[in-house]
This record gives C-alpha cells, structure tokens and sequence, in this order.
C-alpha cells in the first residue's frame, strides 16, 4: 500500500509538473502575442511616415494619440501649438501644426471606402516640412486655405484604394459627408503601406469636425538649423508645450514614434 501510495503521489506530482509547464507556455505565448500587438499598435501610432529629419509632435491621452473625434477638447490645450510657433519661429527652419483624425474617419469615393485611414487639416507649409512628394496634380496652397476652398491630397495609398488605378486627380472624394476635390496624389520618401492618408485644407476643417480643437506639431530640422540635433529640438519643444498646460489637465504632448 505504502508503494502504491507513493506511486500515486509520484504521478500526480509529475501532472502538477507538467500542467504547470504547459500553463507556463501558454502563458509565455498569450503575452508574446499581446507584446507583438502591442509592437504593432506602437508602429500604427502615427499614420504620418515622415523623412529621418522630421519629427512629430501630438497630444496624448494615456497611451494613444488623441485625436478628439470622441473627446472633448480643452480650452486650456487649443491654442498651445499656435503659441510653440511663436516661442520656436527664431530657432527651427520648418514647422507645420496640423489637425488629425485617424481610424474614426468616413472618406469615400462611390462604394470605395477609407474606414482605417486619417485626414490630416494642414496649411500650405505641410508638405515642405512632412517629406511628402507631388506625384501627380499639386499640393495645398495658401489660397485654398485663405479662399477656404475644398481641396484635398491623397497619399499614394489612399489614392489606390478609393480610385483603384484610375488618376484621382479632378475627381472628388466624400469627407464626412462633404465633397472634396482631389487636387494632387502625394508620395513619402520612404513609402509607407499604411490605411492611407488624405490631406485637406485646414480653413475646411471646422465643416467636417470640431471647431477648436488642439493640433499636432511636424518639426524639420535640415543642416543649416545649426548643431542641434533634431531629437533635442523635438525635445525641447514637448518640455516647453507641456510647460504650459496646467496642472490637472490629463493631455500630454508626446513625440511619436
């Protein structure tokens, strides 16, 4: 009996073991999984894929950049961009603030759909300081944004999936339920494969979202900006943004990876 006993015990210590070792694995495997969603979600931050000498800069609420499509903004953080400009414009060559919705957009072009892209409201000054190329047609200038005319920029991407091979320039394409012409297609440096990316007037952008809200900032350092590096002007201008918003307020800017 005393053997039998032991035998027994021996067998269910030798389960314990090896159910522990197969709950280990699988344990190993779900947060290798989450890790790799998480890696995957950090490389889909930004929709933006800008040269090495640009950087960008934009509100965080936790983790994720908010881009207020479901959040209201703060009166505290709207203008904050808009006073970096004025603090920086003697000490970076290039800088653009732009307004983003990302995954949350209605972009259309007849049946073909943009559910997972972003539109970017930017200036004239946008594509010089992004990286992004005319490929065909032109960019936005400063009289779209001054005549508050409907122009829009698609990015290559956004470009194949609303058009699908068809030259989108001419064409419109529906923002929210509004018309936009389709001024130029637009292409990185380095290409991104994203959900695609379309740009519009920034003057248009309260027709389509909210009035006031806080915008993101795209830095260019180029060689004539002097010895600062582009990471320590990104830097210095987060610690300044941050710098002015007051205590309580749970927005952070952020440089995004």
């Amino acid at each position: 009996m005393k053997r039998k006993g032991r035998a027994l015990w021996g067998i269910l210590f030798a389960a314990v073991l090896i159910g522990t070792a197969v709950c280990s694995y699988h344990l190993g495997e779900e947060q290798g999984k989450a890790s790799r969603s998480a890696e995957t979600e950090q490389e889909k931050t930004s929709p933006l894929n800008p040269g090495k000498d640009c950087a960008v800069i934009a509100p965080f609420l936790g983790g994720e950049i908010c881009d207020f499509s479901q959040t209201e903004p703060s009166p505290a953080v709207v203008s904050l961009a808009e006073c970096l400009l004025t603090e920086l414009k003697d000490q970076i060559q290039t800088v653009s603030v732009f307004y983003q919705r990302s995954k949350t957009v209605s972009v259309y072009h007849g049946t073909a759909g943009l559910p997972d892209g972003s539109v970017f409201g930017v200036n004239e000054e946008f594509l010089s300081a992004s990286g992004l190329m005319i490929e065909k047609g032109r960019g936005i200038t400063a009289h779209d944004v001054s005549a508050g005319k409907r122009a829009a920029v698609l990015d290559s991407r956004s470009a194949q999936i609303l058009f699908q091979g068809t030259d989108p320039v001419g064409e419109t394409v529906e923002i929210e339920g509004r018309l936009y012409e389709v001024v130029g297609v637009a292409g990185f440096p380095e290409p991104d494969m994203g959900n695609g990316l379309v740009l519009i007037t920034e003057s248009t952008w309260p027709e389509v979202y909210q009035y006031e809200e806080p915008r993101s900032i795209l830095i260019h350092v180029s060689k004539e900006d002097g010895d600062r590096s582009l990471e320590e002007q990104a830097g210095c201008a987060v610690r300044l943004l941050n710098s002015m918003i007051p205590e309580g307020e749970s927005i952070r800017y952020r440089i995004v990876e």
